[in-house]
């Protein structure tokens, strides 16, 4: 069983601090199938919860993401990943239809 201890700095709002159980770019059936089986439940999150086309639209941009990891020692820096984790978030937020135009803007 895992446990951690979380000291904030400062005073932060109730359900601010999450963790990610799973790797990030896991597909929502795997995703699902793993937090199942290690840790007893389904996840029940925003993302989660979302109707099954803008699942499979994110699995699709995830994938894509995780073509990218396989080369990531190849990259300048982190910054490409930093863009690439809110381009895939905004992505998503279009798909959901929250589209704030984050997901338009180009690595510099």
């Amino acid at each position: 069983m895992f446990a951690a201890e979380v000291r904030a700095l400062q005073p932060i709002a109730r359900g601010e601090v999450t963790m990610c159980y799973v790797p990030e770019l896991e597909r929502h059936e795997a995703l699902q199938a793993r937090l199942l089986d290690a840790y007893g439940f389904t996840c029940a999150c925003e993302l989660c919860a979302r109707p099954a086309p803008a699942r499979v639209h994110s699995d699709a941009l995830r994938a894509r993401l995780e073509g990218l990891t396989a080369h990531g020692d190849e990259l300048p820096d982190a910054r490409i990943w930093a863009w690439a984790r809110d381009w895939c978030a905004a992505r998503c937020a279009r798909a959901a239809g929250r589209d704030d135009g984050a997901g338009d803007v180009r690595p510099s």
